[in-house]
C-alpha cells in the first residue's frame, strides 16, 4: 500500500468514526430537547449534519439505546431516559464546543 492508499483509508477511516459519534450525540441532543418520533430524528439529522444517515442506521442506533438504558419507547415516540439525561450533561461538561457545535447545527438551544 502507498502512502495516498494509507492516507486515504485512515481518513475514512477516522470521518466513518467521527460521523458514528456525531449521529450518536445528535440524537441525544434531540431527545434532550423533546420526545420524538424515529423518523423526525431521521429528518432532523439527516437535513442538519449528516445527509448520508440511512434510516436502518438510526433504527439500529435507537435500538442500541434502547438496551443500554439511555432511551426509551412511549407508544411510538422515544424519550431520553435519566440515564440518558446524566450522560449528555456529562458530555456537555466535558466537550462543551463540541455540543454546541452539534446544536446549532441541529438548530436546538444548548442550554435548554
Amino acid at each position: 500500500m502507498n502512502r495516498q492508499d494509507i492516507v486515504e483509508s485512515f481518513t475514512l477511516m477516522i470521518e466513518k468514526y467521527l460521523a458514528r459519534i456525531i449521529i450518536r450525540i445528535a440524537i441525544l441532543l434531540i431527545l434532550r430537547k423533546s420526545s420524538e418520533y424515529g423518523y423526525n430524528i431521521y429528518k432532523t439529522v439527516k437535513e442538519h449534519l449528516y445527509p448520508r444517515l440511512s434510516l436502518s442506521t438510526l433504527y439500529t442506533i435507537l435500538k442500541d439505546f434502547e438496551e443500554k438504558g439511555l432511551i426509551r419507547r412511549v407508544q411510538d415516540k422515544y424519550e431520553i431516559t435519566n440515564v440518558g439525561m446524566k450522560v449528555i450533561d456529562r458530555l456537555m461538561k466535558q466537550h462543551e464546543q463540541l455540543l454546541s457545535f452539534i446544536s446549532i447545527r441541529l438548530g436546538i438551544n444548548f442550554n435548554r
